[in-house]
């Protein structure tokens, strides 16, 4: 019999034995620790044991960091220790890395761009969110690990001059302009970074009107947003037609990138199958709202 024919002949499991088999996968993984990011406020976890995602309810929640897990009964697991560092290089080395730029500190999370502009890997336009910092500041070159829905941190990249950081860091401390914040050796995405954090920091040069007082482009983007039920927290300019916008929506931490005049997408940050042009900011919220989180690209 050739091996095409014994495939045909096999018969495909029954449900009996697809229960035994399951039954045994978690009797495995209950005998074994399991290393899990642990965000704060997180009561249940997912993970993969043996190619099964299991979800599972913490028995003692309120550790943050990269932990080690015991399932102690089905859907139940307990929180054993902190993983050391190779454990977690060893997990972190299972998903792609990229290259992010530290811009700020926000909601336990340090908010970044991606440092090449272009990669084939990754579909990233907005600021992300990067779990896990550690001793990070503004600028700081780092490595990271996207996970399909998370970006954890690896560590800084070493081969990155240092220096550039901390020249820009000193230039925004002395309010110099972006066009005369000259560092050699520097990358476009440092260079845009740091027009993002300038303008984050003179509210009066991202009015419509620079004469007016207060600032009408954070009211036109905050009231776009609040009239679909969405909260401002803060915006970055790319350049003077692109926005970056980061706002709050029942509960959760969002971007997207606008056009600056009329608000309409560039990127949404989740996936809305190449539609992106044909919503503005307060349809997008609208989308999430109605549909919950849809995956990104």
């Amino acid at each position: 019999m050739s091996p095409s024919d014994e495939s045909e002949t096999r018969k495909p499991p029954s449900a009996a034995e697809l229960v035994a088999k399951l039954a045994r996968l978690e009797e495995e993984a209950s005998s074994k620790l399991i290393l899990a990011p642990l965000m704060r406020g997180d009561a249940r976890v997912s993970v993969r044991v043996s190619g099964i995602v299991y979800e599972l309810k913490l028995k003692n929640p309120g550790f943050v960091g990269w932990a080690l897990l015991h399932i102690i009964a089905p859907g139940v697991a307990e929180y054993v220790r902190e993983a050391d560092q190779k454990q977690v290089a060893q997990y972190l080395s299972l998903f792609p890395r990229i290259r992010l730029i530290a811009l700020e500190s926000y909601a336990n999370s340090w908010w970044c761009i991606p440092a090449q502009r272009q990669d084939a890997r990754f579909q990233v336009d907005t600021a992300v969110p990067l779990q896990m910092p550690q001793r990070l500041a503004a600028f700081d070159v780092i490595y990271a690990r996207f996970d399909g829905r998370c970006f954890f941190y690896e560590g800084i990249d070493r081969r990155h001059n240092p220096r550039i950081a901390s020249q820009y860091r000193q230039y925004l401390q002395d309010n110099v302009q972006p066009d005369e914040a000259r560092v050699i050796g520097a990358l476009p995405s440092e260079r845009d970074a740091y027009r993002m954090l300038y303008l984050l920091n003179n509210p009066h040069l991202r009015s419509v009107d620079p004469g007016a007082t207060g600032d009408p482009e954070r009211d036109r983007i905050a009231t776009a947003l609040s009239h679909a039920g969405a909260e401002l927290d803060a915006y970055w300019h790319q350049n003077p037609e692109l926005v970056t916008v980061r706002f709050r929506l029942d509960g959760q931490t969002r971007t997207a990138m606008v056009n600056a005049n009329d608000l309409t997408l560039v990127s949404a940050g989740v996936c809305l199958s190449g539609q992106d042009a044909l919503f503005d900011l307060n349809s997008l919220v609208g989308v999430l709202r109605e549909y919950g989180d849809p995956d990104y690209d």
